[in-house]
C-alpha cells in the first residue's frame, strides 16, 4: 500500500539561520512548516559569527535574544577601528539597538531551530532536499506536498538548481580568509584593522574564546599555509595582533577562498530563496547573519501578504526587494574587499558602507516590540 504524502503549507530546505528564522516566523503566523536540514543537529559550520545590531534587533523583536544571551555569549564591549594606519571614530548605530554579539554557529543555529519548533514548525535534521515535481517534494527520507518551497540551503543551493534560479549579478571573490579560535586572550571588545592588502579582526565568542581572522587579496591565497598566513597577517595588523595579548591558538586554522558576490533570482510562482541561497557577499562587512535575518523577515512579510490571494505576485515583489535593499551594501563591500584602496578613499568607503547599513535598520521592521500578529488558522 502506497504511503500517503505528508502535506505542509511550506517546506524549507536548509535549517540554519535563514531557514530556521523563516520557519519561526511563518509558523508563528499559523502556517504548517517543515524544515529539512541536511546536517545533524548541533553541527558547526565554517562561518563568521558577528551579528550586527540590526540583526540583533530582529532577534530581540522575535523574542529570541534573551535565549541567545542565556547561552553565555559575551557582549562585545566597545570597538577599535584602524583604517589605513589611522584610528577611525567608532561607527555609531541608533542607541536603541543592541550591542553586537558573536555567537558560535552551532549554538545560534540550534537555538533558532528550537524556537521554530516551539512556534509549531517541524524541524528534521540529517534530512536533505532531493527534488521537486510541482508541489511534490522529495526529501532524503520521505516525499511531501507543499504549496511553497523555500531554499535556505546556502551558496550551493540544491533548490536554486532544481528551480533554475538565474544569477542576476555574479562577480568573482575579491579576498580569501583565514581564521582560528584563541584561548587566554583578555579581549572583550571588537578590534578591526583595514589597509591596502590586508584586513584583520578579533572579537570574543562562546567558551571564553576569541576568534581572530585575516583577509588577504585572493591572489595571495596559499593553500596549506593558513597557519603562517594568519600569523603574518596578525603581525601586520598590530591593532588586532596586540589585542590578543598572551592568547594561545586553540583550534585548527580554517580558510575560505570561494567568496563570490551574487544575487540570484530570489523567487518564482511557488518557490523562493533566502539567505546565502539568494544573495552572498564577501565577509568583510560581516553582514551575512544580519542579512539572513532581514531576508527571513522580508520573505515572511511577502508570503503572508500573498498567501490568501496573489502569492506569485507577492513572491515576485520579494525577489525585487531583496536586490533593492542589499545592492548598496553589496557594491560598497565588493569595492572594499579588493583591498586596493588607501587614504581618504578607503576611509570614505568604509563610512559609506556603514551609512548603507544604517539604511537597513528599518527594513522592513526590526525594532523592539515588532511582532507578527497574523494568524491564518
Amino acid at each position: 500500500m502506497t504511503r500517503k504524502a505528508e502535506v505542509y503549507d511550506v517546506v524549507i530546505a536548509g535549517g540554519r539561520i535563514a531557514g530556521a528564522a523563516t520557519a519561526l516566523l511563518l509558523a508563528r503566523a499559523g502556517l504548517r512548516v517543515l524544515v529539512a536540514e541536511r546536517a545533524a543537529e548541533g553541527t558547526d559550520t565554517v562561518s563568521g559569527h558577528l551579528i550586527k545590531p540590526d540583526g540583533l534587533a530582529r532577534l530581540s523583536a522575535w523574542g529570541v535574544l534573551p535565549g541567545l544571551l542565556a547561552t553565555g555569549c559575551p557582549p562585545i564591549t566597545g570597538a577599535e577601528l584602524v583604517v589605513d594606519g589611522r584610528p577611525l571614530p567608532g561607527t555609531r548605530w541608533p542607541e536603541d539597538l543592541p550591542a553586537p554579539l558573536a555567537p558560535r554557529r552551532h549554538v545560534l543555529d540550534r537555538l533558532l531551530q528550537q524556537y521554530a519548533r516551539r512556534a509549531g514548525a517541524t524541524v528534521r535534521c540529517a534530512t536533505s532536499f532531493r527534488s521537486r515535481d510541482g508541489h511534490v517534494i522529495t526529501l532524503s527520507d520521505r516525499t511531501v506536498r507543499a504549496r511553497l518551497l523555500i531554499g535556505a540551503d546556502g551558496r550551493h543551493s540544491a533548490v536554486a538548481r532544481a528551480v533554475g534560479a538565474a544569477y542576476l549579478d555574479k562577480r568573482p571573490g575579491r579576498s580569501s580568509a583565514w581564521y582560528a579560535y584563541w584561548d587566554g586572550s583578555p579581549l572583550r571588545g571588537l578590534r578591526v584593522e583595514l589597509g591596502r592588502g590586508k584586513f584583520a579582526g578579533a572579537f570574543p565568542t562562546h567558551d571564553q574564546k576569541v576568534l581572530a581572522f585575516v583577509q588577504l587579496p585572493v591572489a595571495g591565497w596559499r593553500p596549506g599555509q593558513g597557519h603562517r598566513q594568519l600569523r603574518d597577517g596578525l603581525r601586520a595588523c598590530r591593532t588586532v595582533g596586540d589585542a590578543l595579548g598572551p592568547a594561545r591558538l586553540a583550534s585548527p586554522v580554517v580558510g575560505a577562498r570561494d567568496l563570490p558576490v551574487y544575487f540570484r533570482q530570489a523567487a518564482g510562482a511557488d518557490w523562493a530563496l533566502v539567505g546565502d541561497a539568494a544573495h552572498h557577499k564577501d565577509p568583510l562587512a560581516a553582514r551575512g547573519i544580519a542579512d539572513a535575518l532581514l531576508g527571513a523577515e522580508l520573505l515572511t512579510g511577502y508570503v503572508l501578504q500573498g498567501w490568501a490571494g496573489d502569492l506569485p505576485g507577492a513572491l515576485s515583489a520579494y525577489s525585487g526587494e531583496v536586490r533593492r535593499l542589499l545592492q548598496p551594501t553589496a557594491d560598497l563591500n565588493d569595492r572594499l574587499a579588493r583591498l586596493d584602496l588607501t587614504g581618504d578613499g578607503l576611509r570614505s568607503g568604509w563610512q559609506a558602507l556603514h551609512a548603507a547599513e544604517i539604511e537597513l535598520v528599518s527594513s522592513p521592521a526590526p525594532r523592539r516590540g515588532h511582532r507578527w500578529p497574523v494568524r491564518l488558522r
